[in-house]
């Protein structure tokens, strides 16, 4: 897991994960809307790394490693991830071998009810199970989150 500090505006812990709250937020160069746009993200839910805070505006690290500065109401802490891996089984329970109940779509989204150390329980288009952390963005390494 990363090493965390404490966002100078929110107290909140940097780095941390938060998702798009809205269908379209501009990622900025800089933090405020005199910054030149550099992406136009269009995925509601898509989750991004919160690296730095200023003000109003939160520098973030999406999955593709870019990093730019979003309005902070663009954003919610609700967690999602994004499958990274095409195919990748939605099993039952945390265990390899466990009952496969959906295979998912690379560039998914699912919102996270639990992770424990390797595995998420996650629910995409309605359905809930467990995932490999190995095939998501949008968790770090070893991080629990419970229900």
């Amino acid at each position: 897991m990363p090493r965390f500090e404490t966002g100078p505006v929110t107290k909140l812990p940097l780095p941390r994960f938060v998702s798009l709250a809205d269908d379209k937020a501009n990622g900025r160069a800089g933090p405020n809307q005199r910054h030149p746009i550099h992406y136009v993200y269009t995925a509601k839910h898509m989750p991004l790394e919160v690296i730095e805070e200023y003000e109003n505006y939160r520098k973030v690290r999406d999955w593709q490693g870019s990093e730019v500065w979003i309005f902070r109401p663009r954003l919610t802490n609700t967690r999602f991830v994004r499958v990274q891996v095409e195919g990748s089984p939605l099993l039952v329970s945390p265990d390899p071998t466990a009952q496969v109940r959906a295979y998912l779509a690379e560039g998914l989204y699912g919102r996270i009810r639990q992770c424990q150390p390797g595995w998420c329980q996650i629910e995409a288009e309605h359905v809930r199970g467990w995932v490999s952390t190995d095939a998501i963005y949008g968790t770090y390494e070893g991080e629990i989150i419970a229900r």
